[in-house]
């Protein structure tokens, strides 16, 4: 059996390492969906094994596709198969939960994508989101699901039928904790950014995040703790954030010496020096943030992430995590950080560090 970076031929099971060529392929292949279902509101998320960066998994990748309705796609067969994306051979009366899309080498029957359709409002959509996130965010959860994955892998490596059937008692049960793990998620977030009590939200904590922020936050949004398993993820987005914003007084060669590898180890630096780290995921790492005692550091979203809630959910996620009143300190040019923080309660205190000649840093403290 020949192994490819992407695809496998069907019926065969051969699980590899996790690879960046994975997200390359499904970062592609979701805009090639949005572009063919323009005008659907669809949600259009990687999901399965093969986002999940710390695990094994079969080199397919997994899409998932939230829409209102199944009869606006079928009306877009024609455009879907323009960019090799065929619906199934499976009838919709034996899987009527979802309308199952296939890419691959069709003349090899090897098959590289599969695209799952399903309802925003089902238990499928759910499940897909909640599945991926939990065992992103839990290192324990994923490699008791790889575990029995390899397990069944070396039990049948050409019987996919049984190989799949034998993770459902292992996906049940993490399911089972995935949505657990939501609801305290979902819970928190709510408490820490609209002042809710947990008793005054739990009719509404299966609803859309959006509900409680006010804003674009989807139902995949959760803030988890970073550590050395997900701190690369926390150092792109230090990496890319940083640069953007020191770009305009900074010199070019300084500001390239920032980057995700460079931002690592400053991040692991961080964890050994007793700072907490955070970061927000919606769907994808959006934004992280740092908190030691009182003060409040590093609070970061991805510029194409900027102005959605995602700021302000971290710093208010982050106040609730000081000992004592919150502080932080900005550069006195940060004008957007300044509105951000004085419209969440901040003020300036008087106190001023010295960065260059010419800039200062100034300390804002929560009334």
């Amino acid at each position: 059996m020949i192994i490819m970076s992407i695809g496998l031929k069907r019926g065969t099971v051969c699980l590899e390492k996790h690879q960046k060529a994975w997200e390359d392929s499904a970062d592609q292949t979701i805009a090639e969906i949005q572009n063919a279902l323009d005008g659907i509101d669809a949600d259009v998320q990687h999901v399965g094994s093969t986002s999940i960066k710390s695990i094994k998994a079969k080199p397919i990748i997994d899409i998932a596709v939230g829409v209102p309705d199944f009869e606006s796609v079928s009306a877009r067969n024609d455009k879907l198969k323009k960019v090799c994306i065929f619906p199934a051979s499976w009838g919709f009366d034996d899987h009527p939960e979802e309308l199952l899309y296939v890419k691959g080498d069709f003349e090899k029957d090897t098959r590289t994508h599969h695209i799952h359709v399903v309802l925003k409002t089902s238990k499928e959509w759910k499940n897909y989101l909640n599945f991926r996130d939990f065992l992103n965010a839990t290192p324990s959860a994923a490699r008791e699901y790889e575990a029995v994955k390899e397990k069944l892998e070396a039990m049948y490596p050409d019987n996919r039928e049984k190989y799949t059937a034998g993770k459902s008692e292992i996906i049940a049960k993490l399911l089972e904790e995935a949505e657990k793990w939501r609801e305290v998620m979902r819970l928190e977030l709510c408490e820490n950014t609209c002042g809710a009590t947990r008793a005054g939200i739990c009719e509404n904590v299966r609803q859309d995040v959006r509900q409680f922020q006010g804003q674009d936050m989807r139902l995949g949004s959760t803030i988890v703790e970073v550590d050395e398993t997900n701190v690369f993820d926390a150092a792109r987005i230090h990496s890319v954030s940083w640069q953007e914003s020191h770009r305009a007084f900074c010199k070019a060669d300084f500001v390239a010496l920032h980057t995700p590898e460079r931002q690592r180890e400053y991040l692991l630096n961080k964890l050994k020096n007793g700072y907490k780290l955070y970061m927000l995921l919606d769907a994808e790492p959006v934004g992280i943030v740092a908190v030691k005692e009182s003060l409040i550091e590093d609070l970061y979203v991805l510029p194409e992430k900027q102005n959605k809630g995602y700021g302000s959910a971290l710093l208010e996620f982050a106040c609730t995590k000081c000992a004592g009143t919150p502080t932080l300190w900005i550069l006195e040019n940060n004008v957007n950080a300044a509105r951000l923080y004085r419209r969440k309660g901040f003020t300036e205190t008087g106190r001023k560090n010295v960065v260059t000649n010419g800039l200062d840093e100034i300390e804002f403290a929560k009334q």
